[in-house]
């Protein structure tokens, strides 16, 4: 069970991802939206992502996603081949990748200028999220404060108001230490959840992860969120592109589309289950790194390629007669406003370059250990106590 909030793809009711449910032979009109306004949604059975399209070319599908700065991006995580996450002093940090998200050399004064203007503008943002919040009696001194009940009060009332949460936590200001901290734990417990779900066989497991690392996180004394949308990954040079698009036809019932990934400041992007999308074997697989661990990755704007999958572009193209360039700000009308606080970001790693655009924060309305509990395995209960503690205790906060 999950707690969702999206862009909307219906200004009134309940919504998560826009999940057209419909044959590509019927008109869109027809079509079935898991809609909702924007609004929060429950769901049991917590499912992995779409299973992405082999041999589709660049451009038949698409996703991206979201937080955004410019300046120095750390990328934490290589190529599959050859060059698995190595521990380096009981880090998983190997050879992290930095570069200018940018893409090109910044002075040094106006950089510097530029980092101070960013600086006071997210002290104030957090302040002014800091005293609605507190306005309300919500308690933010409390990891996952957004399981109060005076938050669920006004979630109630406000169908946004999930994103409150992951807003103070991205502008949450953090000293060096807490950083270098986090540097230590988030790229070592996503790698770690990687090699679990990946040695149980359990691909496209993106649902279950990003669910659970906030939780775990939590008892660290990391600060994060979960975030749902699209995911493109695109390799030029072998003519290759995989994606996962938020709008989509549904492949099964109860199927999630697109992809789910986690925020934790410094890391604007953590993706521990990336090698985990394509089947094996899928040639896309030696491009891609064993996870994505980002302090930064350039903004890009989400496209409808990268938002709408191409056989629900064609249908909707063969209804009207035309093809729209905007139909996915048409069927998710709020994405414009959510990319201001949650932007699409693009990060190269290798040859490979990955897009993610987020529609929508979501946090599990389940305490850790019953997450996944309709599984068959790797039950929350389960990684917490046989495979967590036995392994970062080092880590995990005293009780209080």
């Amino acid at each position: 069970m999950e707690r969702m909030i999206c862009a909307s793809a219906n200004s009134g009711s309940y919504f998560t991802n826009i999940a057209a449910v419909h044959d590509a032979k019927t008109a869109p009109s027809k079509a079935v939206i898991d809609s909702a306004g924007g609004s929060r949604l429950r769901t049991t059975g917590i499912g992995g992502c779409d299973r992405p399209r082999l041999g589709d070319n660049v451009g038949d599908y698409g996703l991206a996603s979201s937080t955004a700065n410019d300046g120095k991006a750390v990328i934490v995580g290589m190529q599959q081949k050859g060059n698995r996450v190595a521990r380096i002093n009981d880090r998983w940090l190997e050879r992290a990748t930095v570069y200018n998200a940018g893409g090109r050399p910044k002075n040094s004064e106006e950089a510097m200028g530029q980092a101070k203007q960013r600086a006071r503008a997210q002290v104030n943002a957090h302040q002014s999220i800091e005293e609605e919040l507190r306005g309300f009696g919500i308690n933010t001194a409390e990891f996952g404060f957004y399981d109060q009940q005076a938050f669920l009060e006004r979630e109630q009332m406000d169908g946004q108001f999930l994103e409150k949460y992951a807003q103070w936590v991205d502008t949450r200001p953090r000293s060096a230490e807490y950083d270098a901290r986090a540097r230590i734990i988030v790229p070592k417990l996503a790698s770690f959840m990687a090699d679990l779900f990946e040695k149980e066989g359990m691909q496209r497991s993106c649902v279950h992860v990003s669910s659970m690392l906030p939780r775990i996180l939590d008892r660290m004394g990391i600060w994060s969120f979960g975030l749902m949308g699209s995911f493109v990954a695109e390799v030029t040079e072998a003519d290759l592109w995989r994606g996962q698009a938020s709008c989509d036809v549904i492949d099964f019932p109860g199927a999630q589309r697109g992809h789910a990934w986690v925020v934790a400041p410094p890391f604007v992007i953590v993706d521990a289950t990336i090698r985990l999308q394509n089947p094996q074997g899928d040639p896309m697989n030696d491009y891609l790194p064993e996870i994505v661990a980002a302090e930064d990755a350039a903004l890009t704007k989400a496209t409808v390629d990268d938002v709408v999958s191409a056989e629900l572009r064609r249908a909707y193209a063969e209804h009207e007669g035309r093809s729209d360039s905007q139909l996915h700000h048409r069927l998710v009308p709020q994405l414009r406003k959510f990319s201001q606080s949650f932007p699409s970001r693009e990060i190269t790693i290798g040859q490979a370059v990955l897009r993610y655009v987020p529609t929508g924060v979501r946090v599990s309305d389940l305490p850790l250990e019953e997450i996944n509990s309709a599984g068959e395995k790797l039950i929350g209960a389960e990684v917490w106590d046989e495979h967590i503690v036995p392994n970062f205790a080092e880590y995990i906060l005293p009780k209080s």
